[in-house]
């Protein structure tokens, strides 16, 4: 997934977020007929909210060989419901790395949190239905985050309702791969939600869905130097601030480094001479 492995699971359906890439190979063990393949729009906002088409894009799956065709495919009975978040944290808590317990990532020396700078500007209930006005607009700021090469990160996205839409938000990271070492909805609890990350087999990822009234946590090692895009995969968002850089600094040696620019070779000077036109 992202490129990375997991440890393979057997579900009846998967839930994919803009911009995630995925591996699945399907058992064709059914008796021989037609197939739908369904697809649908997930939505973690209110169960009320229902501004948007939520029907069904389908494709059909036909078997060979010699059979009497039916008047109709055999449509999916385990697809979800557009907003059936249990369903779709189900198949999300499934998603396992490869790593054990004998490998994992130690000593994290570098936390950093929520926002930029280090913390929000302004705390107030992010996922609550009635908001003060003092908080729905935002900041003019480009700002970027400087990081230490080889530095342990840890980064909590918290989603807020300050617009009342009903997007998820899948956040990309750019040079990297991260683990998903815990999500879950509400405000983030410092004290109570780090309890159940997985530090064990998280998937690694490069791009996670943060939910609307929810929060995710990820966790890498700043150890591939140079300047990386953060941003949200739906483009309107980036106008809403939902982007950023980070600046991983060099290490101590060559090979921990960026590489040095080619040297400037200007051309030759027979190229710098008008030419004739050919006569055609």
């Amino acid at each position: 997934m992202d490129g990375n492995y997991l440890k393979p699971i057997m579900t009846s359906y998967i839930v994919i977020s803009p911009g995630q890439t995925m591996d699945i190979l399907l058992t064709a063990n059914q008796p021989l007929g037609l197939y739908y393949m369904a697809t649908r729009e997930y939505d973690s906002a209110n169960q009320d909210y229902q501004a948007y088409d939520s029907t069904n894009t389908t494709a059909i799956l036909e078997y060979k060989g010699n059979y009497t065709r039916p008047s109709h495919p055999v449509f999916p009975s385990a697809l979800p419901s557009f907003q059936d978040s249990d369903k779709a944290d189900e198949f999300l808590y499934r998603l396992r790395s490869l790593v054990n317990h004998d490998h994992r990532s130690r000593n994290l020396s570098g936390v950093y949190t929520n926002d930029f700078p280090d913390q929000p500007p302004t705390y107030f209930n992010f996922t609550s239905d009635d908001l003060p006005m003092n908080t729905t607009v935002p900041d003019h700021g480009t700002k970027a985050k400087v990081l230490r090469y080889n530095e342990s990160v840890e980064i909590i996205f918290q989603g807020t309702n300050t617009l009342d839409t009903p997007e998820t938000h899948p956040m990309h990271m750019h040079g990297y791969s991260f683990y998903v070492v815990g999500f879950g909805y509400g405000n983030f609890d410092p004290n109570f939600d780090p309890k159940g990350y997985n530090l064990v087999d998280p998937p690694q990822l490069n791009t996670f869905a943060v939910p609307r009234k929810g929060w995710a946590t990820i966790r890498f090692i700043a150890n591939n130097p140079g300047v990386w895009y953060w941003h949200c995969h739906f483009d309107r968002h980036l106008s809403w601030g939902m982007n950023t850089v980070f600046v991983v600094k060099d290490g101590g040696t060559p090979e921990t480094s960026m590489r040095k620019p080619p040297a400037f070779k200007f051309p030759e000077s027979g190229m710098l001479h008008s030419r004739k036109p050919t006569p055609i």
